[in-house]
């Protein structure tokens, strides 16, 4: 088993969120009491609780499945309430979604006080830093936004590996006071590679082995990681629509593996 214990995250949105898929989604069914339940089977049979970063647009459908999130002791977290990345959002629109967000929570259960926050598709980069002060300014206590490796759609390529407190002015600096911790997702570092291991399309496309040999050395230096999923993506049977080749590969690759791959990380890895 592990040394320490990590972090599993579940990115509650729907099919037709994901970024490649939201605005050519023609029709926009309904499919998270489909594909969440397995979810939840498999953490209780574990007894692992997650962090979910919960949509709020999705919650007002799925209101007995957010209850049972919630009752069974799992972490209530915001994902915002468009999944419109921050960069289509100014620091009025996020304050306005994540006070939104809050609002149908606390219509679910009044007691859930939502402590963190991740922004759709990684969003969080230098050009959108000043998210972190929205979230400071409402009383936040971590974002799980910064992905520190590039591509060709997010990531800040120099950032911190480790969780850290973001200077709410350079947010690739640590801050000496800061009340806002970063938990940012899980790359390894091999020389000047970097390889994602964090969960998501790159636990679908990489090889398990290879997946938890990296995650095995990061275990052993004692750093905590954080896996992420989201529930789509664990079921074979979600609607898929016509895509380009790439944005295709991305989305639906190997989501019949998902759920088997997240259990045998279950199996090895200490996570709350």
């Amino acid at each position: 088993m592990s040394n320490r214990t990590h972090a599993l995250s579940v990115d509650l949105e729907d099919w037709f969120h994901a970024e490649l898929v939201r605005k050519k989604a023609l029709h926009q069914e309904n499919f998270i009491p489909q594909s969440l339940p397995p979810v939840l089977d498999l953490l209780d049979k574990y007894k692992v609780k997650a962090t979910f970063f919960i949509l709020g647009s999705v919650v007002e459908n799925n209101i007995a499945l957010i209850q049972k999130i919630i009752k069974t002791g799992h972490e209530i977290a915001s994902h915002g309430f468009s999944h419109k990345p921050l960069w289509e959002l100014t620091p009025e629109d996020l304050n306005r979604e994540l006070q939104q967000t809050e609002e149908v929570i606390r219509v679910i259960d009044p007691k859930v006080k939502i402590k963190g926050y991740r922004a759709p598709t990684f969003s969080l980069n230098e050009s959108t830093s000043w998210a972190l002060r929205v979230l400071n300014d409402r009383g936040y206590r971590y974002d799980s936004s910064i992905f520190p490796l590039k591509n060709s759609l997010y990531g800040v390529s120099n950032a911190p590996l480790c969780i850290y407190r973001p200077d709410l002015n350079n947010i690739v600096r640590e801050s000496t006071d800061g009340s806002l911790f970063e938990f940012p997702l899980t790359v390894f570092k091999l020389g000047k590679l970097k390889i994602p291991v964090a969960g998501g399309f790159y636990l679908r496309a990489i090889p398990l082995k290879i997946v938890v040999a990296c995650l095995k050395k990061i275990d052993r230096a004692n750093r905590p990681f954080v896996i992420y999923f989201h529930p789509w993506e664990c079921d074979p049977n979600v609607p898929k629509i016509d895509l380009s080749f790439l944005a295709s590969f991305i989305t639906y690759y190997r989501i019949d593996k998902m759920l088997i791959k997240l259990e045998h990380l279950l199996k090895y890895f200490d996570f709350s």
